[in-house]
């Protein structure tokens, strides 16, 4: 398995990827054209910081952090 970007700060588990995958199907399509795209809650804490985001990284058992 070939490094398919950069390696988090010295982790050899979490490789940088330059987009988030689409792991989506028919199925997943379906409900989100049903639902909507989901909206994640932002607490009140959250609007008083300065929230880090981070790009996707995939972990080397196939994981996919974002956030």
């Amino acid at each position: 398995m070939g490094n398919k970007g950069n390696v988090h700060k010295g982790n050899s588990y979490a490789r940088e990827l330059k987009v988030m995958p689409d792991h989506s199907n028919e199925e997943t399509r379906k409900a989100e054209v049903r639902l909507g795209p989901f909206m994640f809650d932002s607490n009140e804490s959250d609007r008083d910081q300065e929230v880090l985001q981070r790009p996707p990284y995939e972990l080397d058992n196939g994981a996919i952090y974002h956030g």
